[in-house]
């Protein structure tokens, strides 16, 4: 062996030139991945598949929290490269485009993991964990239907609770801001979008996938008029990402150097919010909004929720003082369903606030009937493709109830509670931005936190309980208790 090959051998073996190997390999295999792509248009999402995996295996030994970060551009960008995928090769039954998310999560919990992610657990951390093992064990109840269906459910469940311990056991402050930044440009972007899709129209290849699922997917249109989906897969994955840049632009806008920029940057997602047509979400934004002042201002828990329980019982007043529930003024459905349905939420007519209240009434009662569950793929899309049939309830604690049954809704319950009870002290402890934002969009996603289905939002609140639990689990001081 020469003299070069031994210095060349000892340089890896130091891990000098190791990482900048690995990633002028990832990026070889990639631009070979890509050439065969442009040659083979039946692979192409194949082709697309290997390209972001190689890419996320190089990224991962060169530096694992980056990944993190085009992870969330990533799943922001998901529902429109499907559909632009959809023009070019055909609609797969099982789209592999869902799996790349899902190996970047696991190669992230595995790093996380190996720096002490699961150790030291906190009573919400223990639950966590909890839910995890239920996730899994629930992927093997015959009652879903098929092994396939609850294997599959993993994607939606247990995928995006990972990101508790990511958030755990790799991000530190600047990682957490840095992520909350992208939401707030990216959120902007989707708004944009959106708003193009409301007043000008849709694109080609966003049409042809809302006429592939008119029939099967009846929450896509108000009055037969498509709502916005932005680059989403959905118009709930869509309006909530802005929700979550709405909250994070108002968190800045108590900065006076970024003030006008987060006013007008409030203004454009406002708009997009209440043209997309959901009335949940305009609720839970409010809500959010009460418990972030309250953590700022350093009050009970309990004053910022009477807080919330007054705007909400005020909004009805307030909406029906400026406008009027006549539909026929209003030039968009989607203006006029959202005025009737805040003005009027208890009337059948105008609000499906009932129907949803006896989904979560329905799901939970069936820990009764089902008191082990019935497994977790049975309220995903997984029980749909793969024949175990939807059970979803649209809410989280009594999804937990259907698919792991009595032991499912209690833990989940542990989880809720300790999460705002935490994350509200934290905020109201630290009172900077970032925990402001945390506690917002933990508030405004719930209680949605275990919707899968929402790829680009369904992680986050994990992410930011992680690093909640993280930072008060490092404190030294013994703080005094807000709740």
């Amino acid at each position: 062996m020469t003299a070069r090959a031994v210095s060349i051998g000892t340089h890896l073996r130091r891990g000098v030139d190791a990482q900048p190997l690995i990633l002028g390999l990832g990026v070889l295999t990639t631009c070979l991945l890509m050439a065969r792509l442009l040659t083979e248009p039946r692979d192409l999402r194949l082709a697309v598949v290997g390209t972001a995996l190689v890419l996320i295996v190089a990224l991962s030994a060169v530096s694992p929290v980056p990944l993190l970060f085009g992870l969330v551009v990533w799943l922001t960008a998901l529902g429109f490269l499907r559909r632009t995928l959809n023009v070019i090769s055909p609609t797969p039954h099982a789209d592999p485009l869902l799996l790349v998310a899902p190996v970047a999560f696991a190669i992230l919990f595995m790093v996380a993991a190996k720096r002490g992610a699961l150790h030291d657990r906190s009573r919400l951390a223990s639950a966590v964990l909890v839910l995890n093992v239920l996730t899994v064990v629930g992927a093997f109840n015959p009652l879903q239907g098929s092994l396939s269906t609850g294997f599959a459910g993993l994607l939606f469940v247990l995928v995006p609770t990972l990101a508790f311990w990511i958030g755990r056991g790799l991000c530190d402050d600047r990682s957490i801001a840095i992520v909350l930044k992208l939401f707030a440009v990216l959120s902007l972007l989707a708004a944009a979008y959106g708003l193009e899709q409301t007043f000008a129209g849709f694109p080609s290849w966003d049409a042809a996938w809302i006429e592939a699922h008119r029939s099967d997917y009846l929450a896509l249109a108000v009055h037969g008029v498509p709502r916005a989906f932005g680059s989403f897969s959905a118009p709930a994955e869509y309006v909530t990402f802005i929700a979550i840049g709405f909250i994070v632009w108002a968190t800045f806008g108590v900065m006076p150097v970024l003030a006008p920029l987060a006013i007008g940057a409030i203004a454009i997602l406002g708009v997009a919010i209440f043209y997309e047509g959901s009335r949940g979400v305009v609720l839970s934004t409010l809500v959010a909004l009460a418990i972030m002042a309250g953590a700022r201002a350093g009050v009970r828990l309990k004053w910022s929720v009477g807080l919330a329980a007054v705007l909400i019982l005020g909004l009805p007043y307030v909406v029906g003082y400026f406008v009027t529930s006549n539909s026929g003024g209003y030039s968009s459905p989607f203006l006029a369903r959202q005025v009737q349905g805040l003005q009027n939420p208890t009337n059948p007519a105008s609000s499906s606030l009932r129907s949803h209240i006896n989904l979560v009434r329905q799901g939970i009662h069936s820990a009764k009937v089902e008191p082990i569950g019935k497994g977790s793929g049975a309220v995903t899309l997984a029980g749909l493709k793969f024949g175990g049939g939807d059970s979803s309830t649209e809410a989280d604690p009594s999804n937990a109830a259907v698919a792991w049954g009595l032991p499912g809704l209690l833990v989940y319950l542990v989880i809720l509670i300790e999460a705002l009870r935490r994350g509200y002290r934290f905020a109201s402890l630290r009172r900077d931005w970032m925990a402001a934002a945390a506690i917002a969009i933990i508030v405004v996603t719930v209680p949605q936190w275990l919707n899968g289905g929402l790829y680009a939002v369904a992680f986050l609140p994990w992410l930011l309980l992680g690093w909640i639990d993280r930072n008060l689990m490092n404190r030294s001081a013994p703080a005094r208790e807000l709740d």
